[in-house]
């Protein structure tokens, strides 16, 4: 049971990771921490998923950089939008400007010419003010997306993601919606191996303390009774967070595999 326990005890490591081995009053122990003088450091290695080898060096970011890509997600919408925007109105621009000409092809002997450029001058007049609103936004943006993505590269361990970037904005917004939930999935799987830490640590430290009372009593077994509830207590907690963290880790497979 002990073997089991120490199993899934270290498969829910992060990729590098520092248990340490040793007996307390006779009792094996497994900690993150040095439990005893004598205590035995193992070094824990499992592999990266595919995707943290390829994409990033790791898969939670601080708070400014989430912050950031959330910012950055909606400069990109916003940049999209505008752009489209722009392109409309130098449709409608041109349109109009044709509709004028059509007309006075129609009624060249009653049509004003001055009129007619009176008037395609103040339909210019208007959308081109609307057109440079537009291209002032879409310039402040620009700006805006380029600061932003320099307080993300500036960060540490962060790859750069302009260069995972595709030149599609849809595309962007995906990327970026992916990491975010890529983010939410691994910290949700760190905060279940904090509680595999809490839950090992405590249960060593309850046995310890049962193993020590039975010996003052010197009734070994009361130990058997108290070590075997102790050990069900804990496991059924160890099999939840690790079947929890299997959960995580098939939600982030099928997040990238959908996309």
């Amino acid at each position: 049971m002990r073997i089991l326990l120490f199993i899934l005890f270290i498969i829910s490591y992060p990729i590098h990771a520092s248990i340490y081995k040793c007996k307390v009053d006779d009792v094996l122990s497994f900690s993150q921490f040095p439990c005893s003088k004598d205590a035995v450091e193992i070094i824990v290695k499992t592999s990266a998923t595919s995707y943290e080898a390829g994409f990033r060096k790791n898969t939670i970011y601080s708070r400014t950089v989430i912050d950031a890509l959330v910012q950055l997600k909606q400069v990109i919408i916003d940049l999209k939008e505008n752009k489209l925007k722009k392109r409309l109105l130098q449709k409608q621009l041109k349109n109009k400007i044709s509709q004028l000409n059509n007309r006075a092809n129609k009624n060249l002997g009653e049509f004003n010419h001055q009129e007619l450029e009176d008037n395609k001058s103040e339909i210019t007049s208007q959308f081109t003010k609307q057109i440079k609103m537009t291209q002032d936004t879409i310039d402040s943006l620009v700006h805006s997306k380029s600061s932003i993505l320099y307080k993300i590269n500036s960060q540490d361990n962060i790859l750069e993601f302009e260069q995972h970037f595709s030149s599609n904005a849809q595309s962007h917004v995906q990327q970026i919606e992916n990491i975010l939930q890529s983010h939410e999935i691994h910290s949700k799987i760190k905060q279940q191996q904090d509680n595999l830490r809490l839950f090992q640590l405590n249960l060593n430290n309850e046995l310890a303390h049962a193993k020590r009372q039975s010996q003052l009593s010197n009734d070994p077994a009361s130990f058997e009774i108290k070590s075997t509830n102790i050990k069900n207590k804990y496991n059924e907690k160890i099999r939840f967070a690790n079947n929890k963290i299997s959960d995580l880790l098939k939600e982030e497979k099928l997040l990238y595999k959908s996309n």
